[in-house]
């Protein structure tokens, strides 16, 4: 089982716990595959690993959490190809690009990374940095939202 598949089993566990359908009694879920869920009312959740194919689906949402791994952040081709994925699959997929949410959660891992791609094509509303290794205090910065165009990262 992959980790994005592992996941999503975790949050459909979730939602057919007791204690969430208690809180949530109207959420019924309708779609089971193993990578894809929806409900009744029409949400959904799917879950692939980075640089899989995602289309077939227009999300209003995308959170893509740890796109490249450390010891990958030296390599030009590593962060290329990262690049090349989000702008011109991922940021493609939004049903409205002007009311899109798009959150990447990253550890800096090149001074050239994904990361301040973002951040120099003014795509960050919240920055949030830690110190390296944990320590010290988390700062958090904002900037206008702005309408993402693939073409810029």
């Amino acid at each position: 089982m992959t980790l994005p598949t592992s996941i999503l089993a975790s949050t459909r566990k979730l939602m057919q716990s007791p204690e969430y359908r208690a809180i949530f009694p109207g959420t019924v879920l309708d779609k089971k595959a193993e990578d894809w869920l929806t409900t009744t009312k029409g949400g959904y959740r799917y879950a692939t690993a980075v640089g899989s194919d995602i289309t077939g689906f227009r999300p209003t949402e995308i959170i893509v959490d740890d796109p490249i791994e450390p010891e990958k952040g030296s390599s030009e081709l590593a962060k290329e190809k990262l690049r090349s994925w989000i702008s011109s699959s991922v940021l493609t997929r939004f049903e409205d690009n002007a009311k899109n949410v798009f959150i990447l959660v990253m550890h800096r891992v090149a001074p050239d990374d994904l990361g301040w791609n973002a951040a120099s094509a003014g795509r960050l509303l919240y920055r949030v940095t830690a110190a390296r290794g944990g320590e010290g205090r988390g700062v958090c910065t904002s900037a206008r939202r702005r309408h993402h165009d693939p073409s810029t990262w």
